[in-house]
């Protein structure tokens, strides 16, 4: 029992701060498809610098687009006002 109590609390906190980006084979640092506001900015993660919140304003992106390992690459912009 002493091991159980010991192993989920390491597990939850670990997967608590767990980063979404992988990189694939060529090198490509691949995102989540989700988005967040980032000071005022509806910004995707792939529009991020990754595991930051410092938002890149035109570059190429990779995200996943399902759970079968689909993954977008093209180029994104935010047009901003």
């Amino acid at each position: 029992m002493r091991f159980i109590t010991v192993i989920v609390p390491t597990v939850l906190s670990l997967a608590a701060s767990c980063h979404a980006w992988t990189q694939a084979a060529d090198g490509t640092w691949i995102a989540n498809n989700n988005y967040y506001w980032i000071r005022g900015v509806h910004a995707h993660e792939a529009c991020t610098r990754r595991n930051t919140e410092d938002i890149i304003e035109a570059g190429p992106c990779a995200y996943w687009y399902n759970s079968n390992g689909g993954i977008y690459r093209g180029t994104y912009y935010i047009l901003t006002k």
